[in-house]
């Protein structure tokens, strides 16, 4: 007797600009996890732009030579400003790659970053997943949802 294994598994080359192999994607797109970790990143990041709304505009820094103390003094408050807005979007950032890594393992999400922290090399992933999140959860659902006007506690 043997068991047989049916998987639902997504696997896609993934490429460089190129056409060369570097190498693949591989999800389900019924892991819990993915829609988890999406909604989490969703929610952290609205939260995380709320945070930066509140610290306001970046300060437009002087072109003028730092010389003396007083120069460093009348600066100061501008340079908190602004570490405390990288702050918030350096955490933002490790996070998502954090919560992506862990669903897509960390080396498929460095493929995609090329180890740096740029969040826009990510969206392409998410791009291409969610069609195939979005119909796996749909399906799932409608296996509990079979008459719409049912409730689903009958």
């Amino acid at each position: 007797m043997s068991l047989i294994i049916k998987n639902k598994f997504v696997k896609e080359e993934l490429k460089d600009e190129n056409g060369n192999v570097l190498g693949y994607l591989q999800f389900n797109p019924n892991d819990s996890r993915i829609i988890n970790k999406l909604s989490k990143i969703v929610n952290d990041l609205s939260k995380d732009l709320k945070q930066l709304n509140k610290i306001g505009d970046f300060p437009n820094l002087s072109d003028k030579k730092l010389e003396s103390i007083e120069d460093f003094e009348n600066v100061a408050s501008e340079f908190e400003k602004i570490n405390e807005a990288l702050t918030i979007e350096d955490k933002a950032i490790d996070s998502v790659i954090n919560d992506l890594s862990e669903v897509f393992g960390r080396d498929t999400i460095e493929l995609f970053t090329g180890g740096t922290k740029d969040i826009m090399t990510i969206l392409p992933l998410i791009e291409f997943i969610m069609p195939y999140v979005k119909e796996a959860r749909e399906k799932n659902m409608s296996k509990y949802l079979k008459n719409g006007n049912s409730d689903v506690m009958e």
